[in-house]
């Protein structure tokens, strides 16, 4: 495919797109009165109170450090994950897009680090096995480019006696990896069976380093964290929450997807940038209207037209997904 596209292609770990994109927001929020961008503080409740505003929703989250704030806002976008907050406390919503029983496979997530030698190592067996005329680290990225050759690998399957797992290369350069390692519950625990001590184990086998130099050395590694997560394809069956339709569904919360292909972000992107267009009229309208009012009447239409555009792309792209 390299042939007809333009750009060559390249993985941006979820860490560094999340560094990108919350610097964009503030940059953009420092440009717009009233705006503010918000890290570490959680949803409480989210409500519709019909007695103190007919179409206003009211908002009240807490902080890391325990400070409640209370918000009210015409609309609510809600991006915020597969098991969605907002989701969950609309009254006829689904609390959970999906529950652990109907996972298509559970699985372990281990971010580590590697140590500079190990990180040499495993950067020189990338790129001399994608480009076997390379004889120095160093000449890798110039070969890529000459060549039009998509550059190291992403995906690493390891099968062997002593690990069943997948290695995600984020950046060879940076040492920075997460290996995904098969979970099978109930014949498993998560709290017995992948401990940080397990998992360190199981990953330098899988990276073939012997134990000796798994431990404490430079060619050793460093685990960030061990997280279980499940599988899951799941469409919500309604994009639009509250009595009003004032709370819409984004990304995770409205639909999950396996992580080949790279569907659940794609998708969670587009509906990003087709509720940021109909965002923006519905507020250039109200800044134009001489009363200043916000009209819910436009903005429901507009987010039902959001729903029938967005939905049926989600339930095609679940269908895709589990091919």
């Amino acid at each position: 495919t390299s042939g007809l596209s333009a750009c060559r292609v390249a993985n941006l770990a979820q860490n560094k797109f999340c560094r990108i994109i919350f610097d964009e927001a503030k940059s953009a929020a420092a440009n717009v009165q009233n705006a503010e961008v918000r890290l570490g503080s959680q949803v409480l409740e989210m409500k519709i109170n019909k007695k103190c505003h007919p179409n206003k929703v009211y908002v009240e989250t807490i902080s890391s450090n325990q400070k409640k704030t209370k918000i009210v806002s015409d609309i609510v976008i809600a991006a915020d994950g597969a098991h969605s907050t907002a989701r969950g406390q609309q009254q006829g919503a689904l609390s959970c897009i999906a529950e652990s029983e109907d996972a298509q496979q559970h699985l372990i997530n281990v971010h580590f680090e590697t140590e500079p030698a190990l990180t040499k190592e495993l950067q020189k067996r990338i790129d001399c096995n994608t480009a076997p005329k390379i004889e120095k680290i160093s000449e890798a990225t110039q070969y890529f480019v000459e060549n039009n050759q998509p550059g190291p690998a992403m995906l690493h399957f390891v099968y062997n006696e002593n690990i069943v797992c997948v290695f995600v290369c984020h950046d060879v350069r940076e040492g920075i990896w997460v290996c995904q390692i098969p979970f099978f519950p109930p014949y498993q625990t998560f709290e017995e069976d992948f401990t940080p001590t397990k998992c360190h184990e199981m990953i330098c086998r899988g990276l073939g380093v012997s134990g000796e130099d798994c431990h404490g050395s430079d060619m050793g590694i460093r685990i960030l964290s061990v997280r279980p997560w499940y599988m899951t394809t799941h469409v919500a069956p309604a994009y639009l929450l509250g009595a009003t339709k004032s709370i819409v569904l984004a990304g995770d919360a409205a639909h999950t997807f396996p992580p080949a292909g790279g569907f659940g972000m794609n998708t969670g992107l587009q509906d990003a940038h087709n509720l940021a267009w109909r965002l923006a009229v519905l507020y250039h309208q109200k800044n134009e209207n001489e009363t200043g009012d916000f009209n819910y009447e436009h903005m429901r239409k507009s987010m039902e037209t959001y729903e029938r555009e967005r939905r049926p792309v989600a339930i095609n792209n679940a269908k895709l997904s589990i091919k």
